[in-house]
């Protein structure tokens, strides 16, 4: 039997889920401005700057100083990192 494709509504094709619970457990992590996060194609790490106006799960991310290291994601390719930028999941697996 093939094995699952799971790419959710905003992911990307070259970084699919593992499973359902995977993308469920993404698109519905809480995001604070100030926290930081690694962008799930790229893998850049940026900071959290807010929500968008119309909180429709799209959040600003600061990668750097300059105005075009400002970028909008969504919530389901934002993974949570520590300052080492290793992944926080607090999940039972």
């Amino acid at each position: 039997m093939a094995k699952t494709y799971v790419q959710g509504y905003y992911g990307c094709s070259c970084h699919p889920y593992k499973d359902w619970d995977d993308l469920k457990y993404y698109e519905k992590q809480k995001l604070s401005p100030g926290d930081r996060v690694k962008q799930r194609c790229t893998r850049r790490i940026g900071i959290i700057l807010g929500p968008t106006e119309n909180h429709s799960g799209f959040f600003h991310i600061k990668y750097g100083e300059l105005p075009k290291d400002h970028q909008t994601i969504h919530v389901q390719n934002a993974i949570k990192v520590n300052e080492h930028g290793r992944e926080i999941r607090k999940r039972n697996r």
